[in-house]
C-alpha cells in the first residue's frame, strides 16, 4: 500500500509529496535547519530518534546543581543530539577557528610572493584606472581591488617581481586580510553544508575542522590570489543548493525561503563564473540538479504548477547569474579607461576600434593621412583576433635552419618603431636620390604589386624558397638587406659573367608583393601574377584602418600569412611567427593599415573619421573572444615540463609533490595536508563504491525498503561525487 507524506497545502504533487514506498527510487529530497526544536517535521528518521530520546529544552535545567559528570553527559546528550547551545557553541568555536589559522602571521612575509605579482599588478591597474587585459573574467579582481580601495590602498606598488617589499605602502595588507577572511568563510560555510544535508552536528563539526586543518587550502587563500574568492563563491553556491532543499521540504515551493535560497544560489553562481571560468562546472551541477528536481516533479505537477518551476528556475539561475557577471563587466569596462604607455602593451591585442575607446591610446586622439601613397610610411596589423603588427628587427633566423644570417621578421603585439615600413614602387626610381619618389603622390591601389622596405634596418620584405621555421609547408619570410638603386647581391653571379654595372636595377620578384582587397569579389587562388603597370586608377585606393588587403608575393605565390606560432624565446623573444603560406583565402592572411604618415602632405584627419569606436556591447564581445583565443592558445613553457616542481594532474588527489612559493630567511610551500587528502580521495571511491551497491541492490531487491537516514546518505553522496568529478 502506497502512502503519500503530506509536508505543505500546495495544491500540486510537488516536490514536498513524494510516495514513501517509492522515495526509495527516486530522488530524496532531505536537508535541515539550524538548531531546530523537537516539534519540527521530521525528515532523517535517525537523528530524530536520538532527539527525541532527550528532552533538549530541558536539559540544561539544574545546571548549577548538578555534579561534573552530570554536566559533561548533559553536555554530550546535547551536542550529539545537535540541540541549540551545542549547535552555536560549535559553530563559533569552529568558525573563530578558521579566522585565527588564516590570520596568523598575515603579514609575513612582508613583501610579493608567487603569483601576488600578477594578481596584485591587476589589483593596482583597477585603482588607477589603467587598462589591462586578463584571460579572467574581472569579479573576483574587482572584489579585492575593493578591500584594496577600502584600505587606503592607492595602487602605486609596482609588484615586478617576488621578493619585492610592502614597506612603505599602506592598505596592501587589507587586500591580503580580505582574502584570508574569504578563506575563513569557507569554514562555516562548510559547517553549514554538512549540518543541512544530515542534521548530524559531530558531521557538521568534523566537516569544519577539515577545512581548518587543510594546509593548502589555508596557503591558497591567504595572499593575494584568485583562490579565495573562487572557493568561496563555489561553496556558498553549493551550501545555497542545499538551503533551497531544505526549503522544497520543509516550507514548500514559492515560499519565502524557497525564493530566498533560489535567489542566493544564482547569485553566488554569477560571482564564481565571474572570478574564473571553471566556476561554470558549479553551474553545471546546480543545473544537473535543477533538472533533475523539474524531471522528479513532472508527472505529479500540472501544467501551470510545471511552468512555473521552470520560469522561476530560469529567472534565478539564468537571469540573475548573467545579471551579476554583465554588471561585474561594466564596472571593469568603466573603471579601466586610459592606457599603461604610449607602447599599448597591454591593449595591443585589442582591435584599433577597441583602442580608439582607451584615453593615451594613439589612436583615441591620433590623426592620419587618408590617403595610402608610395613612399609612406606604415604600419600593418594582421586583422585576426588577437592579431600581431608586422615587425623585423636585427636579429637573425637560426644559421643551421636558413643560411646567409637571414633577418627575421615577425608578429610583434606591441607599438615599435619597427614595425613601420615604407611602400615602394616595384622597382626603383632612377631620378630619386634619396627614399621619396621625385613624382607627386600616388595612392595605392587594389592589384598593385609594392616592396614593403624597412628603413631602420634598410632591408626589404621577401620570401626565400626555404620551410618555415615552425610552419614547416609555409615559405620562410625574411628581410632581405637592400639599399635603395643599389643591385641586390643575389643578382651577381660570376658564373654568368655578369658585373655589377650589367646588372638591372630591378629587385628580385621575392621583393615584390601583389596587394589583393578583400572587399572585391575575387577568387585568390586565380591571381593573374601580371606586370605591375597594368593596374588601373578605377581600382579602390587603400585607406587606412578600414581597407582588408592580402600580400601575395609575386615569385611564390603565396600570402603573407601569421602562422599563429611562437619563435624561440631565446633567438626570437618568443614572437609571433610571419610566413607565406599557399592558403591565400585564410583570415591570417589579411592585413589592414593602421598607422598612415603621408611625406607629401600634413592633411591628417582623426581616426575616428577612419573608422567607428567600438560600443560597449562591441567591448564586450571582443574581450570575450579574445579570452577565449587567448586561453585556447596558452601552452605550458616546455622547460617547465621537466621543472622537479612540475605537477601533473595525477599527482593532485595523493600529494605527490609540493611547490615552493618563498624561499628567503623562511621557506612558503603549497602541500596539501597529506592525511586529509589521501582520506578524501579515499571517500571519493568509498561514495563510488556505495552508490554502485545500491544500484546492484536495488536491482536485485527493488521492493526493499531502506531507512531514510540512508537514502538521505545516498542521495548527497551522488550529488557530492557528480560535483567532485566536474570539478576535479
Amino acid at each position: 500500500m502506497c502512502k503519500w507524506r503530506k509536508v505543505t497545502s500546495s495544491s500540486d504533487r510537488s516536490l514536498t509529496d513524494l510516495p514513501e514506498e517509492d522515495s526509495f527510487d527516486d530522488d530524496v529530497f532531505s536537508a535541515a535547519e539550524g538548531p531546530t526544536e523537537v516539534d519540527e517535521l521530521p525528515l532523517n528518521e535517525g537523528v530524530d530518534e536520538a532527539r527525541a530520546a532527550v528532552d533538549i529544552n530541558n536539559i540544561y535545567e539544574g545546571w548549577r546543581k548538578k555534579s561534573l559528570l552530570e554536566k559533561l553527559d548533559a553536555v554530550a546528550l546535547d551536542y550529539w543530539a545537535g540541540g541549540a547551545v551545542s549547535w552555536w557553541w560549535c559553530f563559533c568555536l569552529i568558525t573563530l577557528a578558521g579566522v585565527m589559522t588564516r590570520l596568523y602571521r598575515i603579514t609575513e612575509p612582508n613583501a610579493v610572493i608567487w603569483d601576488e605579482t600578477h594578481f596584485g599588478k591587476m589589483l593596482s591597474w583597477y585603482i588607477n584606472g589603467t587598462y589591462f587585459f586578463d584571460v579572467h573574467p574581472p569579479g573576483g579582481k574587482l572584489l579585492l581591488a575593493l578591500f584594496g580601495w577600502a584600505g587606503g590602498y592607492n595602487g602605486s606598488h609596482p609588484f615586478t617581481a617576488p621578493g619585492l617589499s610592502f614597506e612603505g605602502y599602506s592598505g596592501v595588507m587589507v587586500i591580503r586580510v580580505g582574502c584570508a577572511l574569504l578563506g575563513a568563510a569557507l569554514v562555516p560555510v562548510a559547517f553549514g553544508c554538512v549540518w543541512t544535508m544530515t542534521r548530524r552536528l559531530p558531521s557538521a563539526v568534523l566537516a569544519g575542522v577539515l577545512v581548518v586543518a587543510e594546509i593548502g587550502t589555508l596557503l591558497l587563500t591567504k595572499y593575494i590570489l584568485l583562490d579565495a574568492p573562487l572557493m568561496f563563491f563555489m561553496m556558498a553556491a553549493f551550501f545555497s543548493l542545499c538551503r533551497l532543499q531544505h526549503a522544497t521540504l520543509r516550507q514548500g515551493a514559492f515560499s519565502g525561503p524557497w525564493w530566498t535560497s533560489l535567489g542566493a544560489t544564482g547569485l553566488f553562481l554569477g560571482c564564481v563564473v565571474s572570478v574564473k571560468f571553471v566556476g561554470l562546472f558549479t553551474v553545471a551541477v546546480v543545473g544537473l540538479h535543477a533538472a533533475s528536481q523539474l524531471w522528479h516533479i513532472f508527472p505529479w505537477s500540472s501544467a501551470l504548477s510545471l511552468g512555473a518551476h521552470v520560469i522561476a528556475r530560469v529567472l534565478c539561475l539564468i537571469v540573475v547569474p548573467a545579471a551579476v557577471y554583465l554588471g561585474c563587466f561594466a564596472a571593469h569596462d568603466i573603471l579601466l579607461y586610459k592606457t599603461f604607455s604610449a607602447h599599448g602593451s597591454e591593449e595591443a591585442a585589442l582591435s584599433p576600434e577597441y583602442q580608439m575607446t582607451l584615453q593615451g591610446n594613439v589612436l583615441h586622439n591620433g590623426s592620419y593621412s587618408p590617403q595610402v601613397v608610395y613612399g609612406g610610411l606604415i604600419t600593418l596589423r594582421n586583422d585576426r583576433l588577437a592579431g600581431p603588427y608586422l615587425h623585423s628587427h636585427n636579429l637573425t633566423y637560426p644559421e643551421k635552419h636558413a643560411p646567409g644570417k637571414k633577418q627575421q621578421v615577425t608578429g610583434y603585439r606591441a607599438k615599435d618603431h619597427n614595425n613601420l615600413f615604407r611602400i615602394l614602387y616595384p622597382i626603383d626610381d632612377p631620378d630619386s636620390p634619396a627614399q621619396v619618389y621625385s613624382d607627386g603622390p600616388e595612392s595605392v591601389r587594389d592589384g598593385d604589386y609594392v616592396r614593403l622596405f624597412h628603413p631602420l634596418t634598410n632591408t626589404s620584405l621577401a620570401v626565400a624558397p626555404l620551410s618555415a621555421f615552425v610552419v614547416r609547408k609555409h615559405k620562410l619570410v625574411y628581410a632581405d638587406h637592400y639599399t635603395l638603386q643599389q643591385p641586390p647581391a643575389e643578382n651577381y653571379n660570376p658564373l654568368l659573367g655578369n658585373t655589377p654595372d650589367d646588372m638591372s636595377h630591378e629587385p628580385p620578384s621575392s621583393h615584390n608583393w601583389k596587394i589583393v582587397v578583400a572587399e572585391e569579389d575575387k577568387i585568390l587562388h586565380k591571381i593573374l601574377l601580371q606586370h605591375p603597370h597594368g593596374t588601373t586608377e578605377n581600382n579602390p585606393a587603400l585607406e587606412p584602418l578600414r581597407t582588408r588587403f592580402s600580400l601575395i608575393n609575386l615569385e611564390f605565390g603565396c600570402a603573407l600569412t601569421w602562422s599563429l606560432e611562437k619563435l624561440g624565446a631565446k633567438w626570437a623573444e618568443g614572437q609571433e611567427e610571419i610566413t607565406c603560406s599557399k592558403n591565400l583565402k585564410a583570415p591570417e592572411a589579411l592585413w589592414r593599415i593602421e598607422a598612415n604618415h603621408n611625406p607629401y602632405n600634413n592633411h591628417n584627419v582623426s581616426a575616428r573619421e577612419l573608422t567607428q569606436p567600438l560600443s560597449a556591447l562591441g567591448r564586450l564581445v571582443e574581450t570575450h573572444l579574445l579570452m577565449h583565443w587567448t586561453n585556447g592558445h596558452l601552452k605550458p613553457d616546455p622547460a617547465e615540463l621537466y621543472s622537479p616542481f612540475y605537477h601533473r594532474p595525477w599527482m593532485w588527489p595523493i600529494v605527490y609533490k609540493s611547490q615552493p612559493w618563498y624561499d628567503v630567511n623562511f621557506r612558503i610551500v603549497l602541500l596539501g595536508n597529506p592525511l586529509l587528502i589521501w582520506l578524501s580521495t579515499a571517500a571519493v571511491v568509498a561514495a563510488a563504491a556505495l552508490l554502485l551497491l545500491r544500484a546492484f541492490r536495488r536491482r536485485r531487491c527493488p521492493r526493499h525498503r531502506l531507512p531514510q537516514e540512508e537514502l538521505t546518505l545516498e542521495y548527497w553522496c551522488r550529488w557530492l561525487l557528480v560535483a567532485y568529478l566536474l570539478h576535479l
